[in-house]
């Protein structure tokens, strides 16, 4: 019993006590006397804005940027940034002699030169287009005037037609309104069953048989129905977006002129699918021949054109697409088998845990 009383009391005790939280990963690792770093960059030029730019003061900033100057300040790091040109990028010699990169695409090829952080963003390929304004009666037509809109005039017309038909086969032996030849009567059959669909109500024309009366009671109702649909798929046609582009999404990209930025995730996607396109040397530059029309289409990362659009503002009636496509992710570069990789996975995965991160992030893209 003394051994049961002990065990319970110590058992109590335990739980009694607050558990303690969990310690900092980071504490616990070892310094690395890693000395100076030597962190590469993309050009600060504004072809990889918003994750790599230049502040108003000249200083280095975006994304991949200001969040690498936060791992080095929870890791303590000493180190230089230097600005690359895509063909030092391009260069696994080059790329090879830096400690760090900020930042890249995650891609087989660079895994075997140098060894990738966790990723910290996930995006992929978006498109931008110019939509063109849809207001106007020419456009209401053209919105109305459908090839679903004439296949619903000819249905509403074969039935006018039928009902008509049986009006006329049950009147036309006692209702001189609708005597006359089969053509004649089939007419007056056709009439009776628009005016009386369209609530018009000329009363020219009335059937007296009790099937014709009848059938004119379920053509009434009938008739309340059709209009609706038909009113309701007007309304439909009439209050669609404004706006409208001859791209709705990578499907629809080889039927128009598109452009894209040199060296981009956009150039392969297109080149992979032997889709004819322009290339230029920004961002920037592929947006603005957007804007003139030089381009039905612009192929980018989201992130980046949807940035060069806010930019531009809501007045430049650009549009980045809902939807991204050849999806990919970014991530922090580091020498082969360096000493601080798990340190900079800790602070990083630590850091867009955090509000901060969002904010960043929201800082840049909203």
């Amino acid at each position: 019993m003394r051994a049961i009383a002990i065990l319970v009391l110590a058992t109590t005790t335990a739980a009694a006590e607050p558990a303690k939280p969990p310690a900092d990963p980071l504490a616990a690792m070892p310094a690395q006397p890693v000395g100076k770093l030597v962190v590469g960059t993309l050009p600060a030029d504004g072809a990889f804005a918003p994750f790599v730019m230049k502040n108003a003061d000249g200083s280095l900033g975006g994304i991949s940027i200001d969040l690498w100057k936060e791992v080095a300040r929870r890791l303590k790091l000493d180190y230089e940034l230097k600005e690359m040109s895509l063909a030092e990028i391009r260069d696994p010699a080059k790329m090879a002699a830096l400690d760090a990169f900020v930042s890249l695409n995650i891609a087989a090829e660079r895994e075997a030169v140098n060894d990738f952080s966790h990723a910290f963003y996930s995006t992929g390929n978006a498109i931008a287009v110019a939509p063109k304004d849809s207001s106007g009666l020419g456009a209401t037509l053209k919105a109305i005037f459908t090839a679903r809109f004439g296949k619903l005039i000819a249905a509403l017309f074969v039935v006018l037609l039928v009902i008509g038909v049986l009006m006329w086969l049950a009147e036309r032996r006692r209702n001189d309104q609708f005597a006359g030849n089969a053509a004649q009567g089939i007419g007056h059959g056709l009439w009776w069953s628009a005016v009386t669909m369209t609530t018009v109500g000329y009363g020219d024309k009335a059937p007296i048989t009790l099937f014709g009366r009848v059938l004119g009671l379920f053509w009434m109702f009938a008739a309340i129905l059709i209009i609706s649909s038909f009113t309701a798929s007007i309304a439909s046609a009439l209050t669609v977006s404004s706006l409208e582009s001859a791209v709705s999404g990578p499907g629809d990209l080889p039927k128009v002129k598109c452009g894209t930025k040199d060296g981009s995730q956009g150039e392969r996607y297109l080149t992979q699918r032997r889709i004819a396109h322009k290339v230029f040397k920004s961002t920037a530059e592929e947006i603005d021949a957007l804007a003139k029309g030089d381009v039905e289409a612009v192929v980018d990362e989201a992130p980046l054109l949807q940035y060069e659009v806010k930019k531009r503002g809501g007045d430049a009636g650009l549009l980045v697409l809902d939807g991204t496509f050849d999806n990919h992710g970014y991530a922090l570069v580091l020498k082969k088998d360096s000493p601080i990789r798990k340190a900079v996975n800790i602070a990083l995965l630590q850091f867009v845990a955090t509000d901060d991160w969002q904010t960043l992030l929201a800082r840049y893209l909203q």
